[in-house]
């Protein structure tokens, strides 16, 4: 009974590995020219639209050994719609008989490679669909609208931020400028009063030389009659 629920677990573990397996390569197209095997699609799947991605190319021969120098003598275009380009591939450092080239997909929809030249004296002429570039909607978060209206938000907060500091600081001036006002002012007050007393103490001096002025006349006359 234990072997069989062993070979049972075993078997439902190949299946899923077997499924999976399939749906990793499933994007990746196959062609055969002669003994050649030229498999084409995307580095990262699936492919996002605006996100940094990689065309990919791999060469095998009777099926299961890898072409080195594969891309010597072919020219691949990569096309959209009616818009065509030139791409270079280079070798994987990873992996033999692979080959990629770094591209950022701007249009949702199917793309293409068209493979022109020779290998290993084949005459390589062929074109081959590749997986669809999706949008990035299903598998972003959040979404971009929420992340625009914080971005909008946030942007608001800081500006009404900014507004209150410099209120707040216009304030303190005012503030800082009517204090110096009123100690200019009191300091002026204070010296008025003092110029006052000294205007007091200055009539006061007058009126007793007037006096002292007065009575030396006096004097003075009084003598002058005797």
């Amino acid at each position: 009974m234990k072997f069989l629920l062993v070979v049972l677990i075993l078997l439902v573990i190949g299946i899923v590995s077997f499924f999976f397996s399939i749906q990793n390569s499933f994007a990746h197209k196959d062609i055969q020219v002669g003994n050649i095997t030229i498999t084409a699609g995307w580095l990262t799947e699936p492919p996002l639209l605006n996100n940094l991605n990689n065309l990919l190319l791999m060469f095998h021969e009777n099926d299961d050994t890898p072409i080195r120098n594969a891309m010597k003598d072919i020219t691949v275009n990569v096309q959209f719609g009616g818009v065509t380009k030139e791409v270079n591939f280079i070798p994987s450092e990873e992996d033999v008989g692979t080959y990629l080239s770094e591209i950022i997909p701007t249009q949702l929809g199917t793309y293409s490679l068209s493979l022109n030249g020779q290998l290993n004296n084949q005459n390589i002429t062929t074109q081959i669909t590749i997986e669809d570039v999706e949008d990035t909607g299903k598998l972003s978060f959040p979404s971009v609208e929420n992340t625009a209206a914080a971005d909008v938000s946030q942007n608001i907060g800081s500006q009404v931020k900014s507004i209150i500091t410099d209120i707040n600081r216009q304030i303190e001036e005012s503030k800082n400028f009517n204090n110096e006002t009123r100690q200019l002012l009191g300091e002026f007050i204070t010296k008025v009063d003092e110029m006052k007393v000294d205007l007091n103490k200055i009539g006061l001096l007058s009126f007793v030389g007037v006096g002292l002025g007065s009575v030396a006349i006096i004097l003075t006359s009084w003598k002058i009659r005797k």
